[in-house]
C-alpha cells in the first residue's frame, strides 16, 4: 500500500497547499511519512525547466516577453 492510499487523499494541489503538521493530522502518519509523501507529490506534479535571462534574450521571444518576466522577478 503506497503512500497516497494510506494517507486516503487524492488531490496533488491538496496536498501540497497543507503544512506537514495538517497532513500529519489529517491523515495520522509519522513526520518522515508525510515528509516523503510531500516529496513525491511534488515530484509528481509537472513543472517547466528553468530559464535563465540569457535563455530569455537568444530565445525568439519578443522585447515584450522579456521586460515583463523581468518586472515580475524583480
Amino acid at each position: 500500500m503506497g503512500l497516497f492510499e494510506l494517507a486516503k487523499l487524492q488531490d496533488v494541489g491538496f496536498i501540497l497547499s497543507l503544512s506537514a503538521a495538517d497532513v500529519q493530522r489529517l491523515t495520522r502518519l509519522s513526520a518522515t511519512d508525510v515528509a516523503t509523501l510531500h516529496r513525491a507529490v511534488a515530484e509528481a506534479v509537472p513543472h517547466p525547466a528553468p530559464v535563465t535571462g540569457l535563455d530569455h534574450i537568444f530565445s525568439e521571444s519578443s522585447l515584450l516577453d522579456i521586460v515583463s518576466t523581468t518586472v515580475w522577478c524583480i
